[in-house]
């Protein structure tokens, strides 16, 4: 927790027994979990909100290169189901995460069905002047997903690039804006 806390740096046990100490001081239970996620040894969390258990990877949320204040939720409060497409872990260890009602994108109604309203929230959110716009999308397609329209109607946008994370609920766009002014 020191390096998160204090020094800015710090691996995936770190983000992990850092994320424990803050909400297990706030009375929401917390749990660290072990196993692997790209092959590699990882840490992470699970959460229990209202009585129900969720899968929480801070570590993976921490976009690189840096990118500031901009942080990403696409493993923040996920399912079993949703966390395992990407993580492993003895699943016998640990208490069940079967429901995904408290996921960000949920929460804050950012999955969009189709290509009309992914540009109906992408549009809001640059016309509140967001920099950094995380929406899901669940039958992503590279080729169906444009972002033509932010520059075409949208001249205060300098620049608009993108990633893509997939998920086992879909696939996450993640848009960052440099406005002109």
């Amino acid at each position: 927790p020191y390096g998160v806390l204090v020094n800015g740096l710090a691996v995936c046990n770190g983000y992990a027994e850092t994320m424990y100490l803050l909400l297990n001081a706030v009375d929401v239970e917390c749990r660290i979990i072990v196993g692997k996620a790209d092959n590699e040894n990882h840490a992470w969390n699970l959460v229990k909100l209202d009585g129900v258990w969720y899968q929480l990877d801070t570590t993976w949320d921490d976009p690189v290169p840096d990118q500031g204040s901009n942080v990403q939720y696409t493993f923040f409060n996920l399912s079993d189901e949703a966390m395992g497409e990407t993580h492993t872990w003895a699943n016998d260890r640990y208490p069940k995460c079967t429901d995904d009602s408290y996921t960000y994108f949920k929460k804050h109604k950012l999955i969009c069905k189709d290509y009309a309203s992914f540009i109906k929230k992408a549009n809001k959110a640059i016309n509140k002047r967001q920099e950094y716009i995380s929406i899901l999308i669940p039958d992503y397609e590279e080729d169906k997903y444009s972002l033509s329209f932010v520059m075409d109607s949208h001249p205060e946008v300098a620049k608009a690039s993108y990633s893509t994370v997939d998920t086992g609920m879909g696939t996450v766009m993640n848009l960052i804006i440099t406005y002109s002014d």
